[in-house]
């Protein structure tokens, strides 16, 4: 399309002939003429033409025959069609003036209606709104035949409203792409991988390449092909991207897009491998490792990618090796200088490339020679025997030496000669003669000889061990090392001896009877070594030899021993060998005769005796006994123990001492006075001890130890109180082993109530009285004249029912009005100075003058609680009871004691209907003007609730009655200059939790918190004045008064009851006042902004509500009151709101949103749209809730106002008025008042005083979900008269005995 705007010429100008009538006398040629039949109006600056005439049409000609017939100054204007386009053209233009003809733009909202029609289809590009035909007639006045037919004519004039159409933005179908391009490519080349690469659009497109470090120029084509025009050199780069952009243009006006090229450049195998030296050079030792690195041949190939991958090779047959692809050389396998010194070679490499191409590089090693042989040495013979004692330079063997690694003489030399690890003189090595040649290697000969030193085959019984080192000068050196075995020969040269010299026997020893053997040694080996005795014997040697052999010899007994005649002997022995000449030795042998136990030990004394007291301790000695033992060591020692004891465990002795110890206390009165044991003494001999007895005799004398023996430690009786005729009260029994003779006395406070008399029996003659002193107690102590003991008395007096139950405050009580069923509101006490049975206590039934007394008490645990079903219908009640004890004669309180119960009424506190409420406002909404309206219900049923503010402000008023919250009335425009944009915000310091009062207000500048004492936003409108308005001017924030309340309000408002005390309860009031934010479009779309959904409801099929607008260009947001996201709804691009979940109660019982419309206008903003929405989920109730059709209930006509009648209720288990809306019918009696909201009917003035009346009316109960369904509940309150005296009751109290 080459121009972006093409006006639709729709101009059909069709003029009636106007024929001359017969009696005309002028030609039919004069017509009137219109001098505009187009108006041509733009989109953009419609909303600023509303008002404005268009045409004028007032222009005509006549020609001056027609002046009679036609005047111009007569001519009256009329808008006689409206036919043409989709839009009635009386609702857009009206025509002021018959005379003048001015046509007016009026109205344009269905002109927007249809702007949008046509903006929303994407191919329209000129768009023509409105068209009209304007019928223009001249009517003479005068004229008495009405107007004439030539004097009318008909113009068809067209209205164009021209809409801008950006242009289109191109579209690629990818946002990246990939092209490839071989090196050294010609020039013109086309990449080639970028098929799709034109992008769409409606308009004409043209491209251009952005390069940026590219190593390639390229082109691109009208149709989107690229082309390089230098060649390419994948050296500098494998890879490079372009961007390519797209532009579309239209009348000077653009729109662009771009994408990203990745193009690859291909490389061409132009360049031959080549190494970084082409020789290289090496020594390595003979001994290195195989698989040991050499070096890293490196080589480079200047292609890229596959050409450029390199393999190293080595064709000869070499012990080296190269890695295929890093060029690692090393060693394959092992060197041998001595076979190899050098080796040469070369080293290929080749790249992929198609053909291939190869290089290649020299490799020189040398190898170095490395000392890796030993000496090489032997002996002829390597073991040999020789005779101890040999004298020196004797030869023992001859050695051969050789060196692989050497072929000179003067390589190798003896480094040591060592015998068994040490140098000595025991042998001498020396050299024979020079070396010879033996194949490539020199050989040395050696000869081993005795040296000066002898060996001695007694020192070295194992023989000797020569090494002989050889070493050779090499680096590193080696060594040899040859071992030499020397076998050495005995000679006899030592004398036998004896190993041990003392023999112990034992004594009584039968005849030839072993008592020890006699051992010798010799050093010597084999004849030499062998050892014979010989015994000196004689009259007094009780010994003599038996069996020789193995150089030992048996000595036996002749004669028996005795030690205790002869404790030892002395035997001269003479020992010799076998050698040749045989050696002897004369010696001595010590026979020591050892003890057995052969002895009895012996008693001193045949008896002992002694004497102890009854008072004496443990451990106390008595006597001692001793004993004598002939034997020795542990044969003679000797340990006493009691054998038997008359008394077991009365007495110990002491093992080692012979002490008899008393062992236990002892008591004269209880133990026998004489003691009898016998004592035994024994040896420690064995292989069995010997022992012997002995009688040891105890006397036991008496000592006065013993105190008297209570028959009981504690003794008690019972007496009875009121009478002084007591029987005995006790008996005390005491016994005295020590004594006969025994005294009683009474001790103690209480003891002077009671005597005692000489055979312990306690008595009193006093009288008692139980309730000032219930029990007594004292002790009683008995004395032998010397030690005494003591036992406790207790007396307890025994109760009589001497006493009659008393009552105890308190006798009042108070109680809530809501106090619940079976609570207890006052216990009695009732007091009785008796015990046991003398002291239970029965109350009687209360006892009242009220015919449906609340309370009931408890016989048993004195409890008044409230009766179950019980209601409260005065401000107090009295009642009476009595007591009586449960004794054998029971006694009665005197008189009966009178309670009173007030009723304490329960002031609730109000509670207002939201737990929020929140309200946008317009910036520029009058003073006065309602808000929003508070409710709060009392759930007493209390008539009056005040409604306040925390803190007073300065930009709303609430109405202390009604709750309603409105602008503030008295607010005026401040004396500021226009130019000043910021005002102080109203300091509200309260906000609801979690909200943030600096929060984003739509509309509003984004960097201005509001909430705080900060400065006022200043409007974010992004519409140029010029697009909206080129001949107004938009007044100044500041020309409304409201335009200082400007921000977010946070309120805190109470309200409280008129009871005394009162009761109160708060909610928090949010209240945003935006600048160019409108609500009237909420008004129309949304009948109603507060919404009540049922627990369980899940609105994914149907919208909760729906804000849209189907012929507007909109965009639409929901969040919540603080501007955080909203997780539970949703609202789609139409405006239509869902739910998100399942909604619940306990969930979320109130949702307080708000749905943001921006109306957009030509890409720009004209206004926006706060719709506040309120969300009340409610308990999903499937079934009607049953309601009570009938309440009955009675109460004095002293109740006072406020009393509490009764509640209506659901049936069955909830019994809960939460769900029920309550309607009062206008026939209830004036003092009674029901709650519409909790269903409690109470009290609402005085009742009259004096006279009994009943009173049935009804009460309208509408449940709440269900509001087809009304139940009408038939109420019926019987006040009855209170009777000024109580009526008198009489009982009987009887005892159940069981």
């Amino acid at each position: 399309i080459p121009t972006p705007l093409i006006l639709l010429l729709l101009l059909a100008v069709s003029v009636l002939y106007c024929a001359s009538p017969a009696r005309s006398q002028d030609a039919d040629d004069v017509v009137p003429v219109f001098d505009a039949v187009t108006v041509d109006l733009q989109a953009e600056t419609l909303q600023e033409r509303v008002g404005d005439t268009l045409l004028t049409l007032n222009n005509v000609s006549l020609s001056l025959g027609h002046l009679a017939l036609c005047p111009s100054y007569d001519v009256h204007y009329q808008l006689l069609d409206d036919r043409i386009a989709s839009v009635e053209a009386r609702q857009i233009f009206t025509l002021e003036g018959e005379l003048t003809g001015s046509l007016v733009l009026s109205n344009i909202d269905t002109v927007e209606d249809a702007l949008m029609s046509f903006v929303r289809s994407p191919h329209t590009v000129v768009v023509p709104i409105v068209a009209w035909t304007v019928d223009v007639s001249a009517v003479d006045l005068s004229a008495s035949g009405g107007i004439p037919w030539q004097c009318l004519q008909r113009a068809f004039i067209a209205v164009y409203v021209r809409f801008h159409f950006p242009v289109t933005q191109p579209v690629f179908s990818r946002q990246e792409y990939s092209a490839r391009v071989y090196e050294d490519a010609p020039i013109g080349t086309t990449l080639y991988g970028l098929l799709d690469l034109k992008a769409q659009s409606r308009d004409d497109v043209s491209y251009m390449l952005l390069q940026t470090e590219s190593p390639v120029e390229s082109v691109v084509s009208s149709d989107g092909f690229v082309h390089i025009v230098t060649t390419a050199d994948q050296r500098g780069y494998s890879a490079y991207n372009m961007t390519l952009i797209a532009v579309a243009e239209r009348d000077n006006e653009t729109a662009e897009s771009s994408i990203t090229i990745t193009v690859t450049v291909d490389g061409v195998n132009d360049h031959t491998p080549v190494f970084g030296q082409s020789h290289y050079n090496f020594t390595l030792p003979e001994d290195i490792a195989p698989g040991t690195a050499i070096t890293l041949l490196e080589a480079v190939d200047e292609d890229t990618g596959y050409d450029g991958q390199l393999y190293y090779i080595i064709q000869d047959n070499v012990p080296f090796t190269v890695h295929v692809t890093s060029g690692l050389l090393s060693v394959s396998s092992s060197l041998d200088y001595e076979s190899e010194t050098a080796w040469q070679f070369n080293v290929s490499v080749m790249d992929r490339g198609q053909p291939a191409r190869v290089a290649s590089a020299s490799i020189f090693i040398v190898v170095r020679d490395v000392n890796e042989c030993a000496p090489l040495v032997t002996a002829q013979p390597a073991a040999v025997t020789v005779t101890e004692e040999q004298g020196a330079g004797v030869l023992l063997t001859r050695l051969t030496l050789r060196d692989c690694d050497y072929k000179s003489p003067g390589a190798l030399s003896v480094r040591d000669v060592l015998v068994n690890g040490e140098h000595s003189g025991h042998v001498t090595l020396q050299q024979v003669a020079d070396h010879v040649t033996v194949g490539n290697q020199l050989e040395y000969a050696y000869e081993l000889l005795t040296g000066p030193l002898s060996m001695d085959r007694e020192k070295y019984p194992n023989g000797l061990v020569v090494d002989v080192v050889f070493v050779d000068h090499g680096k590193p050196s080696h060594e040899a090392v040859l071992p030499i075995s020397i076998t050495l020969e005995d000679v006899n040269d030592h004398t036998p001896r004896l190993l041990s010299s003392h023999i112990t026997v034992s004594e009584s020893l039968p005849l030839n009877t072993p008592v020890g053997v006699i051992t010798a040694i010799d050093h010597d080996q084999g004849q030499n070594g062998i050892v014979n005795f010989t015994l000196h014997t004689g009259m007094d040697i009780p010994f003599k030899l038996g069996l020789q052999r193995d150089n030992r010899a048996v000595l036996l007994t002749t004669a028996p021993l005795d030690r205790e005649a002869v404790d030892g002997y002395t035997l001269n022995v003479t020992i010799f060998d076998g050698g040749s000449p045989s050696l002897q030795t004369i010696t001595s042998i010590v026979v020591t005769v050892g003890d057995i136990n052969d002895n009895t030990p012996e008693f001193t004394q045949e008896s002992y005796g002694g004497v102890v007291s009854e008072d004496a301790n443990v451990g106390f000695s008595i006597a001692a006994v001793t004993a004598a033992d002939a034997d020795l060591g542990s044969n003679s020692r000797i340990r006493f123990s009691i054998l038997s004891q008359l008394a077991e465990g009365f007495f110990a002795v002491d093992p080692v001492s012979g002490d008899v110890l008393l062992h236990r206390t002892l008591d004269y009165e209880t133990d026998p006075w004489t003691l009898f044991m016998i004592v035994k003494a024994t040896d420690l001999g064995s292989p069995y001890a010997r022992s012997s007895t002995a009688w040891v005799n105890v006397t036991l004398t008496n000592v006065d130890d013993t105190p008297p023996l209570l028959s009981s430690t504690v003794y008690s009786c019972f007496l009875e109180e009121n009478t002084n005729a007591h029987p005995p009260c006790a008996r005390v029994f005491a016994t005295d082993v020590d004594s006969s003779g025994l005294n009683y006395t009474l001790i103690g406070d209480d003891s002077d109530f009671f005597s005692i008399n000489e055979n312990g029996t306690i008595s009193s003659g006093a009288q008692f009285d139980r309730e000032l002193q219930g029990e007594y107690s004292m002790t009683v102590e008995v004395t032998d004249g010397n030690l005494q003991s003591t036992a406790s008395v207790h007396v307890t007096i025994v109760d009589t029912n001497d006493n009659s139950p008393e009552f105890q405050p308190p006798f009042s009580a108070d109680v809530l009005e809501t106090a619940e069923w079976d609570q207890v509101v006052l216990t009695i006490s009732v007091t009785d100075d008796d015990v046991g049975e003398n002291s239970l206590i029965m109350l009687s039934s209360p006892q009242s003058n009220v015919r449906e007394f609340p309370f009931s008490v408890d016989a048993f645990d004195y409890t008044v609680r409230v009766k179950t079903g019980a209601r409260f219908f005065q401000p107090s009640y009295t009642f009476q009871v009595t007591a009586c004890d449960n004794g054998r004669q029971p006694r009665c309180a005197i008189g009966t004691q009178e309670y009173t119960i007030n009723i304490i009424p329960h002031n609730r506190s109000p509670a207002f209907v939201q737990p929020l409420y929140f309200r946008t406002i317009e910036g520029t909404t009058e003073p006065g003007s309602p808000v929003l309206l508070l409710r709060a219900t009392d759930p007493d049923g209390g008539d009056f609730l005040a409604y306040s503010l925390h803190v007073s402000s300065v930009c709303f008023s609430l109405n202390a009655v009604t709750g309603e919250l409105t602008t503030n009335s008295s607010l005026s425009l401040p004396a500021l200059n226009n130019s000043m944009t910021s005002l102080p915000v109203p300091n509200n310091t309260m906000s609801p939790p979690g909200m943030n009062n600096s929060m984003y207000l739509p509309g509003m500048n984004n960097s201005t918190m509001v909430g705080s004492n900060s400065t006022l936003p200043t409007p974010n409108n992004s519409t140029n004045s010029s697009q909206l308005n080129t001949t107004n001017t938009v007044p100044p924030v500041m020309e409304h008064p409201f335009t200082q309340c400007i921000g977010r309000h946070v309120m805190v408002v109470s309200v409280e009851d008129s009871a005394t005390p009162s009761a109160s309860s708060n909610v928090t009031v949010i209240v945003d006042v935006l600048p160019n934010v409108t609500n009237s479009h909420c008004t129309d779309r949304l009948l109603e902004s507060s919404f009540v959904v049922l627990e369980g409801d899940a609105l994914f099929d149907e919208p909760l509500a729906d804000v849209g607008n189907e012929s507007a260009v909109e965009t639409y947001d929901l969040q919540s009151y603080d501007g955080s996201a909203v997780a539970d709804f949703r609202i789609n691009a139409s405006g239509e709101i869902y739910s998100t979940t399942d909604l619940s109660v306990s969930r979320s019982e109130w949702y307080n949103l708000v749905a943001i419309i921006t109306h957009s206008y030509n890409n720009t903003i004209v206004y926006q749209a706060r719709c506040d929405i309120t969300i009340h989920v409610q308990e999903d109730r499937d079934v009607v809730p049953n309601v009570e059709e009938h309440y009955m209930a009675s109460i004095w006509d002293t109740a006072p106002p406020g009393t509490r009648v009764f509640q209506i209720r659901e049936t069955g288990e909830r019994r809960s008025p939460c769900c029920l809306r309550f309607f009062n019918d206008p026939n209830l009696l004036t003092f009674f008042n029901v709650d519409l909201f909790t269903g409690v009917v109470s009290v609402k003035f005085n009742l009259p005083r004096g006279f009994q009346f009943i009173t049935n009316t009804s009460i309208i109960v509408q449940p709440d979900g269900f509001p087809d369904t009304n139940v009408t509940v038939v109420v019926s309150v019987m006040v009855e008269r209170v009777h000024v005296k109580a009526p008198e009751f009489s009982f009987e109290l009887t005892r159940q005995i069981t």
